[in-house]
Parts: C-alpha cells; sequence; structure tokens
C-alpha cells in the first residue's frame, strides 16, 4: 500500500476525514488522533504510548486495539485502561525493586501471576 493511501486509511479510521483541514484549525483531541497515526504510518517496532485511548471513542478504541494487535510491535504504555491492556497485551514486562519480571500473557494474567509471586514464600 503506498504511503498517502495508507495515511488517509489510518487518518479516517481516527475520524479524521478533512484531509486538506489545516493542523492550526483541529481540536486537541483532534491533534492527537493526527499525532497517534503519524507514528502508526511509520510502522515502528518500538512505540511509546501515553493514555491512547483518553481521545479515542469506542470505534477508534476497537480499532485501535486490532491495528496493534495485528503488529508485532513492542509497547512501552502509560494507561489507565485496563480493557485496552488486556486486548492489547500479549506480554508484559515488570520492573519492581530493581527486578524485571516476566509474563506472557494479557494483563489479567499479569495481575493473577503478580499476586502469586508476592504471596510466594521467599526462600531462605
Amino acid at each position: 500500500m503506498d504511503y498517502e493511501r495508507k495515511a488517509k486509511q489510518i487518518l479516517s479510521q481516527l475520524k479524521i476525514r478533512d484531509f486538506n483541514q489545516q493542523i492550526k484549525h483541529l481540536s486537541g483531541g483532534q491533534l492527537k488522533r493526527v499525532a497517534l497515526a503519524n507514528v502508526l504510518i511509520t510502522e515502528p517496532d518500538f512505540l511509546i504510548l501515553d493514555e491512547p485511548t483518553n481521545h479515542l471513542d469506542l470505534d477508534m478504541t476497537e480499532w485501535l486495539e486490532g491495528y496493534l494487535g495485528r503488529g508485532n510491535i513492542s509497547l512501552l504504555m502509560v494507561t489507565h485502561d485496563r480493557y485496552f491492556l488486556d486486548r492489547v497485551c500479549s506480554e508484559i514486562i515488570e520492573i519492581d525493586n530493581q527486578q524485571v519480571y516476566s509474563y506472557k500473557g494479557n494483563y489479567s494474567y499479569y495481575l493473577e501471576k503478580r499476586q502469586e509471586r508476592i504471596e510466594r514464600p521467599m526462600p531462605k
């Protein structure tokens, strides 16, 4: 797919359809969605997202979940959207007290296994 067609497709999914509108006339939410589209168009291997669903409606969030789920991408993400984490993440890495823990599963799996790790007696 050519770059322009891909850009228009991603922008359309994020409900930015007036491709001639000047950036200075976009709302804050529209600017966030344009920035997200700009990053997704480049197909990065590693993506840092800060509250990616904040300016998205349900349709856009579901589209983003599918888009990220289809790719092989590493995410460093700050979000309070646990449902998004559950549907997008397949491996979670936790850094706790200078230790690194890896969990092969979604956010719910991580919470369960983390709790088990915390409750497990420490070896003497």
